[in-house]
């Protein structure tokens, strides 16, 4: 989770000048706004507009309201009220507690997890935030078993603060199959998609959920579209991104997220699926963000 933070914490706008960046931004505006399905509602992670990006985040939202994007995942919570200011919603975040490396299933961080996560889940509910995203962590000694058990024991702690403050904590699902550099985490507990459902089935809250992110499920289980339809009631979130690379989703991916699209929204699910891909070296980020939007629009 803190390389994640770290990555998204440089980012400040494109790989050109911020001149000529002003100049990109007002040639979008000035296309007319796209008509939205509205079937399946998107969000979007900063990562889409590339690492070495000049465009500061007021930027960002201006070009995200004019294609018709609902908000952003991981935004800082000092950031909220400007997404707001332009009719955008913080739509997942991650809160000051657990990490890729000591996630909820190590019961020794149990106490310190919980004296952090109240307060911000408060904190969540009063802004309107729907979903606040929890990690597993790594394994370690713990067999899959006993870190099944420690994680439910972790949100029956939480859970009725949960449903009373209507805010959904979500697990993430998180490759360890796989060693795609960067991506990929060797280790981590929650890599078979059907543990975390398990999890969801012990604890039986309806604002306990799984976040789904596609690019990690493609890589550890792959049978993507039956596991969305049998599974949509315990997903709160989606993350999509090309396999594989994390990149664009287009036709040098090899999963066709026009008919994963259409599997989601034939579900009625009515959260949100944001894109955590990165711009290939040398496309246009603007334009590749125009284009996966529409690939997810149906």
């Amino acid at each position: 989770m803190a390389l994640r933070r770290n990555f998204l914490a440089g980012l400040a706008g494109s790989a050109v000048t911020v001149s000529t960046a002003g100049a990109q931004i007002g040639n979008l505006l000035a296309e007319p706004e796209p008509r939205r399905r509205g079937r399946i509602r998107q969000g979007i992670w900063k990562t889409v507009f590339g690492a070495d990006t000049t465009l500061s985040l007021d930027d960002m939202c201006r070009i995200a309201t004019h294609l018709g994007i609902q908000g952003f995942d991981l935004i800082a919570e000092q950031d909220w009220p400007l997404l707001r200011r332009h009719g955008l919603r913080p739509l997942m975040v991650e809160g000051p507690y657990s990490s890729f490396d000591n996630g909820i299933i190590h019961p020794e961080f149990h106490d310190q997890y919980e004296a952090l996560a109240r307060p911000w889940i408060d904190s969540c509910a009063r802004n309107e935030v729907a979903t606040t995203a929890f990690i597993g962590g790594l394994q370690r000694q713990l067999n899959s078993e006993q870190a099944l058990d420690n994680a439910v024991v972790f949100f029956n702690r939480i859970k009725s603060q949960l449903e009373d403050s209507h805010v959904v904590a979500g697990l993430e699902n998180i490759n360890n199959r796989y060693d795609e550099p960067g991506y990929s985490r060797a280790g981590q507990v929650f890599g078979p998609f059907e543990w975390g459902l398990e999890l969801v089935r012990r604890v039986d809250s309806p604002n306990v959920k799984l976040i789904c992110d596609l690019y990690h499920l493609q890589m550890q289980d792959g049978n993507i579209a039956r596991t969305i339809r049998e599974n949509i009631a315990s997903i709160c979130h989606f993350h999509v991104a090309g396999v594989p690379g994390r990149n664009e989703l287009d036709h040098t991916q090899e999963v066709n997220f026009r008919y994963i699209a259409e599997v989601i929204a034939a579900t009625g699910f009515s959260g949100y699926v944001a894109h955590e891909w990165r711009p290939t070296p040398g496309r246009d980020p603007l334009q590749s963000l125009k284009q996966c939007l529409d690939v997810m629009d149906v």
